[in-house]
């Protein structure tokens, strides 16, 4: 079962989202040791923004893939937001459990009236993420070298939109 995450679920979702960045760190902009003491209050942020929300998995009520969606706050940027954090529990990949969290997402996102296009990004080497978002719509618009560098490693990014209109 897909659900909007609560302030109820909180636990869970702190759990799982370390295990990502713990887990799978070039998977993320953030990193376990820069997020950990600020994660409730970004949480709580993010809950308390009507446009901003996090969206889980859950098998039985243990949550087991997330991901959240953040509208840009600029007035000329508000037409458009992005997906992030998009993670599911390396016990539940391969089940089509991110698809159904991106495809929920992307669904409640274009809820708001004005918002006319989602974006994302992934690094150029995750290739199933890549399949993923372009089977469901997504096209590639750019791409960014040494976006990120962990541990002296370099990696790029690629960029994509998926558009109502």
């Amino acid at each position: 079962m897909i659900k909007t995450l609560t302030s109820d679920d909180y636990s869970q979702y702190a759990e799982l989202r370390s295990l990502g960045l713990t887990t799978d760190p070039t998977s993320f902009w953030a990193s376990e040791i820069e997020e950990q003491p600020i994660r409730e209050s970004r949480y709580k942020e993010i809950l308390d923004n009507s446009d901003d929300f996090i969206m889980g998995y859950f098998d039985n009520s243990v949550l087991m893939g997330i991901g959240g969606f953040r509208r840009e706050p600029s007035l000329k940027l508000k037409h458009k937001g992005f997906l992030w954090g998009i993670y599911t529990h390396p016990d539940y990949r391969g089940k089509g459990i991110g698809k159904q969290l991106v495809q929920a997402l992307v669904t409640k996102a274009f809820e708001i009236a004005t918002l006319t296009q989602v974006n994302l990004s992934t690094r150029t080497d995750n290739h199933a993420a890549l399949r993923l978002y372009e089977q469901l719509g997504f096209i590639k618009y750019g791409e960014e070298h040494n976006s990120s560098c962990i541990d002296g490693t370099f990696y790029h990014e690629v960029y994509m939109v998926k558009s109502r209109i």
